[in-house]
């Protein structure tokens, strides 16, 4: 990686390739490279990433997964979160939903990762956005520079 004012350039020899460890980066802007991890947090309503809307007597299975990609074997804080119309409520891996927002857990990115249910009930009538997101920087406090999300709506009705 060559940096010329405001250019960058990039230097695809052998050697450049072994010092960034054969991965993609970007350059963020404050001026920092960040590998491209490829990784990919999956959250789905009823089993789809589509927006779903549904009967407030009918059930709603929210359920995570991860795709760690090249992130394989880091630390992270993992989050999960709902924004309703009432305010943000979060799933703790020890003591289930509560408000406002709250790590998940922290653990390592696996491969091996398979798909948790978080919820499982009807809602009252509104509307949800669900996420589950993975930030790298494994501190218990939400980072938005390194975090990792996907989200899902669900909209709940008479």
């Amino acid at each position: 990686i060559h940096g010329r004012g405001g250019n960058v350039y990039y230097d695809a020899s052998l050697a450049a390739n072994k010092w960034l460890g054969n991965k993609t980066y970007t350059l963020n802007g404050g001026g920092y490279l960040a590998p491209n991890l490829h990784l990919q947090p999956s959250v789905k309503a009823n089993g789809s990433h589509d927006p779903l809307t549904i009967s407030s007597t009918s059930p709603v299975s929210i359920t995570i997964s991860l795709d760690p990609g090249t992130a394989a074997g880091q630390k992270a804080d993992w989050w999960v979160a709902a924004g309703t119309s009432s305010g943000w409520y979060s799933y703790s891996y020890s003591g289930g939903w509560l408000p406002g927002i709250n790590l998940y857990t922290q653990a390592v990115l696996s491969s091996s990762a398979q798909t948790v249910e978080v919820l499982n009930m009807a809602l009252p009538v509104g509307d949800y956005t669900f996420y589950f997101g993975v930030d790298l920087t494994p501190n218990g406090s939400l980072d938005m520079d390194t975090l990792r999300y996907d989200s899902v709506q669900v909209y709940v009705t008479k």
